[in-house]
């Protein structure tokens, strides 16, 4: 929970910093709103993980994690690394 918080207010502070850096040098409201538009979801983002994701025990926010709580926060992925769909979804790309 603590690396997703810290991603998503980082986030939040570069849109704001860039909205307010790109409203001084082209006074265009548009661009501007859209930017600080970013920052605020990006500060709802970070809201909802924080009291979303409370009592979540993920190994990314631990000092040094193990291999088998990575392996179990990863095991989602199983289907995908070792399905059929991997080969035609990277032959979609040519």
């Amino acid at each position: 929970m603590k690396t997703g918080v810290r991603v998503f207010l980082n986030s939040a502070i570069f849109g704001v910093a860039i909205a307010l850096v790109y409203w001084f040098c082209s006074r265009d409201p548009g661009g501007t709103i859209l930017l600080a538009f970013m920052g605020a979801a990006m500060c709802f983002a970070a809201g909802f993980v924080f009291f979303a994701e409370r009592n979540a025990r993920l190994s990314g926010d631990q000092k040094k994690p193990d291999a088998r709580s990575v392996r179990d926060d990863l095991e989602c992925l199983r289907p995908i690394r070792f399905g059929r769909w991997p080969p035609p979804w990277a032959s979609s790309s040519f």
